[in-house]
């Protein structure tokens, strides 16, 4: 199908770029030979306009002095990796750089696939059954096979790597950064296999390290998630220790400044008891007198 869609335009396209190149590298020779033939005074200037018209009409331009590494283009390097990405615009050409890519990979895919499933995880605890809750206990008690994902995982790889040398004529570190950027599904397209006879072992190859680096990456995330929860436990803890030690038992204020009482709420309190001591006896007056004139 896809034969069928793209060969008729990348044919008439490549044909169009062979037949521009050789009209331009007919002027070129056109060119010579009129520096030939007329004043020959000054030929290296019109040589020299010469090419770099030719170049110029095949779009070939002098590389330029500057790099490409400013911080811009080294932040969307670093995002391009984490994101699995990949725009293949810039790449490491450095062992050093390419090494610091498959740390940065291991590291940040990981941990953009845990972070943003981590604050809803466990904060609606009060609409959980008791089935649930005791289930994501043992979700939490259980130790992920982190070890034994990272052995499989990565002996794969370096495997594989051998075999790539082997097929592509690469070195052994190059072999090991197509397999990495590669299985983290990244593909820069810097490297690429250049041999279509080992493209079906390729297939074979990338579908199995996929499948074990998803189960990897599926284990680091459910680690990363247990850490996550035992830290939140621990600072609750701490702030539950806090409270409860900082909290004393309330006593009424003390109006009292060298055993002498001038807080006027300790006067305010004794004088209106006694005024509701005045109030009652003579009520009681009142009511014998009345009595009595009855």
């Amino acid at each position: 199908m896809f034969m069928w869609l793209e060969v008729p335009i990348d044919l008439a396209s490549k044909k169009e770029a062979y037949e521009y190149h050789l009209v331009a590298r007919d002027v070129l020779l056109h060119n010579i030979k009129l520096i030939h033939t007329e004043n020959p005074e000054d030929q290296d200037h019109r040589w020299k306009e010469a090419i770099l018209q030719f170049e110029s009409s095949i779009g070939i331009a002098l590389p330029s002095l500057e790099t490409d590494w400013t911080f811009e283009m080294a932040m969307l390097y670093a995002g391009t990796i984490y994101t699995t990405i990949g725009y293949g615009n810039i790449s490491c050409k450095t062992t050093g750089g390419r090494l610091a890519s498959i740390i940065y990979g291991i590291i940040g895919i990981p941990l953009l696939l845990t972070l943003p499933s981590l604050p809803a995880s466990d904060y609606n605890e009060s609409n959980m059954s008791p089935r649930s809750r005791a289930e994501e206990d043992e979700d939490v008690k259980r130790d992920p096979p982190m070890a034994a994902a990272l052995i499989v995982t990565f002996g794969w790889i370096f495997l594989t790597s051998a075999c790539f040398s082997v097929w592509e004529d690469w070195d052994y570190f190059t072999s090991v950064y197509f397999c990495f950027i590669s299985l983290l599904t990244i593909g820069f397209g810097d490297i690429s296999p250049a041999n279509p006879q080992y493209s079906m072992l390729t297939f074979v190859v990338v579908i199995v390290g996929l499948a074990l680096v998803t189960v990897c990456i599926n284990v680091a995330q459910e680690k990363i998630a247990q850490l996550y929860m035992r830290m939140l436990e621990k600072m609750l803890e701490q702030t539950l220790f806090l409270i409860t030690t900082s909290q004393k038992p309330w006593a009424p204020p003390d109006h009292r400044i060298g055993g002498e009482e001038t807080g006027s709420l300790s006067q305010g309190f004794f004088t209106s008891t006694k005024l509701i001591n005045r109030s009652a006896s003579t009520c009681d007056t009142m009511a014998f007198v009345s009595t009595n004139i009855v």
